[in-house]
């Protein structure tokens, strides 16, 4: 439990703070039948003593005899979608983890409609990205295609692009990309985000010629694609150790004159025009009508570099290719690095299960981005299969810790969307009036430091090597952690719990959470004792792993409260806790 008390410490002040907050208010869910069957068998029995038992799943009375345990239906939900709905867990309880993730992998990408090319002038929202936005969180919260698109928001924050710097109209394609991609081949995953205009503006690749005489191409695409999103600065081992020399130093996967030459090898890109066929001379971005918006970039052949170009591990482009040969041939060489499937194994990783695994996990599911047992290299059905299926991931499942450092913290896009499906949220927001998602969604999770899209650098929103002070654990997503932006999230949370998302005296009702008296849940606050109302909430939100002292911290809080501030306090209180925010 070090990685949790760890967190506790710096937790627990704000959180103390924050709780004052809590005030009584409205909000709005549409009951599930099958759950309020169930609901009324839950169990008074308390819950674990504490979370490193050998079993620590409460007798909730949702389990019965199903092929998955509730703990493990909660954990698998966890990682590979944004958060259990009531539904998904019985579901997942019923067919199991295997049969779960081949439906996913079944599911269809859902597709953002383009935007608007002109002006907003109509709606609640005058920004390009309102609509996108809308979309997006749409599917995260409501869709089915839920190990899709959370793959692609992890994807999204290695493949960086940000709308503070690119036209958000770009976005729909880019996202697009990464979802379609996202169960497919990392190859062609790096073609695509190679060709995107969305990056062709952000690292500068649309419109990089062939340089005159001593002047160098544009050199920031073809770092980055090497740096940050695929095979890092050091050589790496399979388990993701460093590489070292005789003398004990880390090797550097690449040198200043091999990315020189990768530039030259991106040279001779340019915006496709809107319909995708290509322009006879350079398209240039431009406010009005950006070129391009859902097309891939096109090739002008006079732009193109056709000098001889000297790759990773003495890897030669022949002078005279085309720009698309050579394009081919540069990422080709950097897919087939030794340092490529650690490198993405230990970010997926991260990302979904857990941010210290081992190198043995590393390892394994570096192995299958190598070979997908048909010998096939970057096979992304096999690479999240062997993330969600390693025995480290799957170790907790019936109970107990078994990694005081285990998990990850949720990241505060992962902790809204979370609790919005765990609570069955819903809307009624229609384009163009959805400023919902634009003003409290935008500006809330602003103030936490990571608003969907929008990142400070190509670094993303944090780096995955930060560690916790004094510590070699690895923690990224703490990076950004701090008392103020806890009381935020407490402050908010409160917002969307008891005021309906209302901000500046004006209720956002397009989008609710029913936790009032008349709800599922206040029926069950009237008809249930606290205990089993909070041991309800603890099957759905922490699948059945409160710690006694918690529990009874939360049923003491909620004695003798009407039925809707019962319900509002208990979900705060749990929602906002360390042990809801780390997903262990």
């Amino acid at each position: 439990m070090t990685y949790v008390c760890r967190y506790s410490m710096r937790f627990m002040r704000s959180l103390t703070r924050a709780a004052s907050l809590f005030t009584v208010g409205l909000a709005c869910v549409h009951a599930d039948a099958q759950l309020a069957t169930t609901l009324s068998t839950v169990s008074t029995q308390p819950a674990a003593q504490t979370a490193s038992q050998t079993n620590a799943v409460v007798s909730t009375g949702w389990d019965s005899t199903t092929t998955t345990s509730l703990q493990a239906a909660g954990r698998i939900l966890n990682q590979a979608s944004f958060g259990p709905t009531i539904n998904d867990v019985f579901a997942v309880e019923s067919s199991g983890i295997a049969s779960y993730l081949d439906a996913q992998f079944k599911q269809p990408a859902y597709i953002i409609p383009a935007a608007n090319p002109q002006t907003v002038t109509t709606g609640d929202c005058q920004s390009f990205s309102c609509d996108t936005e809308y979309y997006w969180w749409n599917d995260v919260i409501f869709g089915s295609d839920q190990l899709r698109q959370r793959v692609a928001f992890e994807l999204s924050k290695l493949f960086v692009v940000s709308i503070d710097t690119v036209d958000p109209r770009y976005l729909p394609n880019y996202l697009n990309l990464l979802s379609q991609d996202a169960f497919g081949n990392w190859f062609n995953l790096m073609q695509d985000v190679a060709l995107s205009p969305a990056m062709g503006t952000y690292l500068n690749m649309a419109n990089s010629t062939t340089p005159t005489a001593g002047q160098s191409a544009n050199e920031n695409f073809a770092r980055e694609m090497m740096q940050l999103f695929s095979i890092g600065v050091y050589a790496l081992n399979q388990d993701g150790s460093l590489k070292l020399d005789g003398n004990g130093n880390p090797i550097a996967n690449y040198t200043s004159a091999q990315v020189q030459n990768f530039a030259l090898a991106y040279t001779g890109w340019t915006f496709a025009n809107n319909d995708c066929s290509a322009p006879s001379s350079a398209n240039y971005y431009w406010y009005n009508l950006p070129p391009g918006q859902s097309c891939p970039m096109t090739v002008l052949p006079y732009a193109h570099s056709t000098v001889s170009k000297t790759l990773l591990r003495g890897t030669v482009l022949p002078a005279g290719q085309s720009a698309q040969q050579d394009l081919t041939g540069a990422l080709t060489n950097i897919f087939n690095d030794p340092s490529m499937p650690p490198f993405v194994a230990q970010h997926l990783i991260q990302s979904l299960v857990k941010s210290n695994p081992s190198p043995a996990y590393i390892s394994r599911v570096a192995a299958a981005f190598t070979d997908n047992g048909s010998g096939v290299r970057g096979d992304m059905k096999a690479i999240i299969t062997a993330i969600l299926m390693d025995p480290e991931a799957r170790a907790d499942d019936n109970g107990g810790i078994s990694d005081a450092n285990g998990g990850k913290l949720r990241d505060p896009i992962l902790w809204w969307a979370s609790v919005m499906r765990a609570m069955g949220a819903t809307s009624t927001a229609t384009v163009p009036n959805v400023a919902f998602f634009e003003q409290r969604f935008d500006l809330w999770l602003a103030d936490l430091d990571e608003r969907p899209h929008v990142t400070p650098s190509v670094f993303s929103y944090y780096s995955p090597s930060f560690q916790l002070q004094g510590t070699s654990t690895y923690a990224p997503e703490f990076q950004n952690e701090n008392t103020l932006t806890i009381s935020q999230m407490a402050e908010h949370m409160q917002d969307a719990i008891t005021d309906n998302w209302s901000e500046n005296g004006v209720t956002a009702t397009e989008f609710a959470m029913n936790l009032t008296a008349n709800s599922f849940w206040g029926e069950a606050a009237r008809t249930a004792t606290p205990t089993n109302l909070v041991n309800a909430l603890d099957a759905l939100l922490l699948h059945g792993t409160m710690t006694q002292g918690m529990q009874q911290a939360i049923v003491t809080s909620i004695q003798g409260l009407d039925p809707a501030t019962m319900v509002r306090c208990a979900v705060y209180l749990i929602v906002t806790s360390p042990q809801y925010r780390l997903m262990m």
